[in-house]
């Protein structure tokens, strides 16, 4: 957790992919912030799936820890045929 007064940024990236899988691996206790899409696939977040063709996750996760620390990864993933996974390693 943050100091009192002082605001953390979040890291924010993006993948998109027009074809194939997309595998996005982060650290353990990483805090993600998750926005994915998959056209013709599923999207999966540490476990949780949603299948099918417009396949669409927005959801937290707060890592292995189970603590909201430090800066949140802010991931916006998309692949237009294929499955989005993204999990704690």
């Amino acid at each position: 957790s943050e100091p009192a007064g002082v605001t953390v940024t979040p890291v924010t990236t993006s993948v998109s992919n027009g074809f194939g899988d997309v595998e996005v691996l982060v650290p353990a206790t990483a805090d993600v912030q998750l926005h994915a899409t998959a056209g013709a696939g599923a999207v999966q977040l540490d476990g949780q799936q949603v299948k099918g063709p417009g396949a669409r996750m927005d959801e937290q996760s707060l890592g292995t820890d189970g603590v909201a620390s430090g800066r949140t990864l802010v991931l916006d993933v998309r692949t237009g045929a294929g499955d989005v996974t993204v999990r704690h390693d």
